[in-house]
């Protein structure tokens, strides 16, 4: 039931409360649920936390502080950007908690995942198109729905439940299935016409069946094939791509090297920098102004939380990957350690260049789940003596 609970949370992000100055979903009606379960659960000594979620709770008192200090902590910004934090850091103790001790099962939560990618792509996909037909700009820069999500992030939403259905399928939960249903997520993120999201599914696809999986190379002829059926269809039946995506799309393509090097590294990151930094005080060059939301975690953690706060996030990670490696090197679950690790590199990549995680709760509450699921399946090693060698 608390499973259940924290997946209909994920998904009511997507329905936003109408006139109110505060970014309200109908999910932060079942995450008060979710609130009064963790703190019941917590009293009865039920959670347990991880090095990652103790960083990430200082991470957060970094951000409280920068808030008082700097007076806008009752900013809607601020309440925006530390309700998706906060929220995400309570369902990955939760996931974590439970998955440790047991109380979720791999099957279940792998059915509640693909519900959920289902239920996303039945809300998402009809309005995604409909804005495809009638833009005539750059439609990664328009939101598509009161949630903030756009062609962008929905890509990498997509890379997401890829990667778990991947994990899935090393784990031979479903295999079939999840087979069938990674080719189906695929032929989705290739309608993102997002270039990042193209990236990174490449990235989960050769680092799964290559790194990871490499004795079942086999495994990959079946969505491979599925998609090529698809796009033998799509080619037989003639049907049309919108002009306004392949206008889109030939503009990205004769301005990758300048995208990349003008746009994602210098104006999203360099630029606000040194534009915030110049009028910061010394006390906001360390804590940050608590609301500057920017287009890039490197960006925006330096200026949101400052330079403490950076080095706190910037930490988070470096003992995740830290604690991975040692598990590869030790032989200690070696295909769940590499997808973690996968997983860690995709949430990274993304938020250097959309920062989705800071504004968009359905992605930032997803990717806390997943990665909580995995770390607990790994640590569960240490409490209940799990096999040793994985290979």
């Amino acid at each position: 039931m608390k499973l259940l609970l924290i997946f209909v949370c994920i998904f009511l992000t997507l329905y936003k409360v109408d006139n109110v100055s505060l970014t309200v979903t109908y999910s932060d009606v079942i995450f008060l649920v979710l609130f009064i379960i963790f703190v019941n659960d917590f009293f009865k000594k039920g959670l347990s936390f991880d090095k990652f979620s103790k960083l990430w709770t200082f991470y957060l008192a970094i951000l409280v502080i920068s808030g008082l200090i700097n007076f806008t902590f009752l900013e809607g910004r601020f309440l925006n950007i530390f309700k998706t934090y906060f929220f995400s850091l309570i369902l990955y103790i939760m996931v974590y908690s439970y998955r440790l001790k047991n109380k979720i099962k791999i099957k279940t939560f792998c059915i509640y995942t693909i519900i959920l990618c289902s239920f996303f792509l039945v809300k998402t996909w009809g309005e995604m198109q409909s804005k495809l037909s009638n833009i005539d700009t750059g439609f990664t820069n328009v939101d598509l729905f009161e949630s903030s999500l756009n062609l962008n992030t929905w890509g990498y939403i997509l890379v997401l439940f890829l990667v778990f259905t991947f994990y899935c399928l090393i784990n031979n939960i479903y295999t079939k299935f999840s087979l069938m249903f990674s080719a189906v997520i695929l032929i989705f993120i290739f309608f993102s016409y997002s270039r990042t999201a193209y990236s990174l599914s490449i990235l989960s696809i050769v680092w799964t069946f290559l790194f990871v999986n490499k004795k079942n190379m086999k495994n990959i002829i079946i969505p491979i094939l599925f998609i090529s059926i698809i796009y033998l269809l799509w080619e037989t039946l003639d049907l049309k791509t919108s002009d306004a995506a392949l206008d889109f799309i030939d503009k990205k393509s004769g301005n990758y090297g300048d995208d990349l090097i003008n746009t994602r590294f210098y104006i999203i990151n360099i630029e606000p920098l040194i534009e915030n930094y110049e009028k910061f005080n010394p006390i906001q060059a360390f804590i940050g102004d608590g609301v500057s939301v920017q287009h890039s975690f490197f960006s925006h953690t330096l200026i949101v939380t400052g330079i403490v706060g950076f080095v706190i996030y910037i930490k988070r990670y470096i003992y995740i990957i830290k604690y991975l490696y040692s598990s590869i090197k030790k032989k200690l679950q070696i295909k769940k350690a590499k997808m973690l690790l996968l997983l860690v590199i995709i949430i990274l990549i993304n938020d250097f260049v959309t920062n989705v995680s800071a504004y968009l709760p359905f992605a930032a509450y997803l990717s806390s789940i997943i990665m909580a699921y995995i770390i607990a399946d790994i640590n569960k090693i240490k409490m209940y003596g799990v096999e040793r060698k994985q290979y």
